[in-house]
């Protein structure tokens, strides 16, 4: 008998090796902006195919990464946010972005989705010591999101 799959299933199949080669390259990255490129197209790989809500996820995702991430590294962004927001460079108008407490997934996504939009539309300089800042933290963050999705 043969078993003919759909050309959806095959093509997410493609991208989703991409994505985990991708993530695979990444964590052997040592440049932290190309690390955190890698990351987060990953990131955007895993999300579309799993047509999961890329801001929200979901709670069963939610969870498992906040059982896997060290929450020093939540509590360290919180700090430097709560002196230091992050500013949308595209988009001045929107408010910048915090967390509300360690917990707060939501706005955890929103600071790996503003600094991926600086980075990539805005004005992050490679040698601006809070620029790495914000990728090293959003890659360990986007490390976790990963790995739980991937699961």
């Amino acid at each position: 008998m043969k078993i003919i799959l759909d050309e959806d299933y095959m093509m997410n199949n493609k991208y989703i090796s991409k994505a985990k080669l991708w993530f695979e390259r990444g964590k052997e990255e040592e440049d932290i902006f190309i690390k955190f490129i890698l990351f987060y197209i990953s990131f955007e790989v895993f999300v579309k195919v799993e047509n999961l809500n890329k801001y929200k996820l979901n709670k069963d995702i939610e969870n498992k990464i906040f059982n896997q991430i060290d929450f020093n590294i939540i509590q360290d962004l919180k700090k430097i946010l709560d002196k230091n927001p992050l500013k949308n460079m595209q988009n001045k108008s929107k408010p910048p972005v915090k967390l509300d407490k360690i917990y707060d997934f939501e706005n955890i996504l929103n600071f790996i989705r503003v600094g991926r939009n600086n980075l990539f539309h805005g004005d992050k300089g490679l040698d601006i010591e809070r620029d790495r800042m914000i990728v090293s933290f959003g890659c360990q963050i986007l490390e976790k999101i990963i790995e739980s999705i991937n699961k």
